[in-house]
């Protein structure tokens, strides 16, 4: 228990860090949103989920507070035992269920939103997001057998049934934003073959870059999933620790996202079907030297000029 009780202190302190950098992402998406004449229906959609991930996420970091202040402040010399039997015997508090649930929800938000840009970066089709909804739809169906079972007494993160529902339910989440994540960046790779005779070197690094494949993807957020999933299905009591960034993570990684198409830099519905038609840039064998400008994500403010010659190699874009 010694172990577990590092491991969630820890936890803790690395999630305060990452609650405040949630926050500042959370600010820079709705000054984007607000001070930028993008639709009303992305501005409220946008603003509704980047504010319920995080609201969950603020329950989340406070009541795990709670919970570590009564284990180790509260009732440390009045149980029989002190903070580890406190553990113990409170794993199943109301406070720590809803902690439970709070991430539960999270989860089932920004996976569903990751489905969605998936659907939206695959251009539109339903056939691609078929298996992942029906992983998204088992992994729903877990998860509340998951804070069923974490709200029995008695109940503990590593034994008992908890652990029945939360390895498949952590194993098929995390599984999907693997599959998630590898469908992006195969079809971010396929599109910007498309588009690297027309875009010049500024403009390839804003939607094929690594830091754009690395947001849009939600890479960081797939791959510590597999940290958490292996050392949790071995009852390693460290795993705790992890679990608590990667819930973390489920909350920067879809407000990364928001940020950027926010800020007109993110793969939108409009800039995928314009490389898919070839709208984007004009025909190589046009002899006209033309303009094309279209908004980016609603972003009227912010345009992509495109224009092309004899040559397509000719073609200049710029931000």
């Amino acid at each position: 228990m010694s172990t577990f009780e590092h491991a969630y202190y820890i936890g803790n302190g690395l999630s305060l860090i990452l609650y405040g950098l949630d926050i500042a992402l959370y600010y820079s998406t709705m000054r984007n949103l607000f001070l930028t004449r993008n639709s009303s229906s992305r501005r409220y959609s946008a603003t509704i989920l980047s504010t319920a991930s995080l609201f969950m996420l603020t329950i989340d970091v406070s009541t795990n507070a709670i919970y570590g202040e009564q284990a180790w402040i509260t009732f440390r010399d009045s149980t029989p035992g002190g903070p580890p039997v406190w553990i113990i015997e409170n794993f199943s508090v109301w406070y720590q269920v809803l902690s439970t649930t709070s991430v539960a929800g999270l989860i089932f938000m920004s996976d569903g939103f990751l489905i969605y840009r998936f659907y939206v970066i695959w251009g539109s089709r339903w056939v691609p997001i078929m298996f992942p909804g029906v992983m998204y739809l088992a992994g729903l169906a877990l998860a509340i057998l998951e804070i069923y079972t974490t709200a029995l007494p008695g109940s503990l993160f590593f034994s008992g049934r908890a652990i029945n529902f939360g390895l498949p339910y952590y194993t098929i989440s995390i599984a999907l934003n693997v599959i998630l994540t590898v469908g992006i960046v195969v079809r971010v790779s396929r599109l910007a073959r498309r588009m690297r005779p027309s875009l010049d070197q500024e403009g390839l690094q804003i939607y094929t870059g690594v830091t754009s494949m690395l947001i849009e993807s939600a890479a960081l957020y797939s791959l510590f999933g597999i940290v958490v999933v292996i050392p949790y299905g071995l009852n390693v009591p460290t795993a705790v620790a992890f679990a608590q960034v990667w819930t973390k993570l489920a909350a920067i990684a879809p407000q990364l996202i928001l940020m950027r198409i926010s800020s007109g830099k993110g793969w939108s519905k409009e800039v995928v079907d314009r490389v898919e038609s070839d709208l984007v840039f004009k025909s190589p064998s046009d002899p006209i030297t033309s303009t094309t400008e279209y908004s980016v994500a609603g972003n009227t403010e912010q345009t992509l000029t495109s224009k092309s010659s004899k040559k397509w190699g000719d073609s200049r874009e710029v931000v």
